[in-house]
């Protein structure tokens, strides 16, 4: 009997929310309908000292914590995974996920907000 591979498949999701409630609902119903493994969310709804609306049922969510409000978190679903405060802040958000495939693997995983500001051009400005 052949030896059989057993190959892991995570899916993924990334957007900016931009602290909107309308966004973190979509969002919200989007990853749970899609059955999304692990999202990557930056600028969450944040509301009484917590991020909101993502509290999605068999999912983990990670951020940061501490006083400032968090710009960037990840939900995980359903899988073994961990928090690497070590490697988090207010923009960044790393967890490590354990798969398989071909026996344990690990992987890290993380949310990143960079904050980028484009000069503004005025429409007489234009060429």
């Amino acid at each position: 009997m052949a030896k059989q591979d057993v190959v892991c498949t995570i899916s993924f999701i990334q957007a900016n929310l931009q602290h909107s409630v309308a966004a973190s609902s979509i969002f919200t119903r989007t990853v749970g309908g899609m059955g999304i493994d692990v999202a990557q969310i930056q600028e969450p709804w944040y509301h009484d000292n917590c991020i909101r609306v993502l509290n999605i049922p068999g999912y983990t969510q990670y951020s940061a914590g501490g006083k400032e409000r968090p710009r960037a978190c990840i939900l995980a679903r359903n899988m073994d995974t961990c928090a690497l405060p070590g490697f988090s802040c207010r923009d960044l958000v790393a967890v490590q996920v354990k798969y398989m495939e071909d026996g344990r693997r690990d992987a890290r995983l993380s949310a990143l907000h960079i904050f980028y500001m484009t000069p503004r051009v005025l429409p007489h400005q234009w060429s």
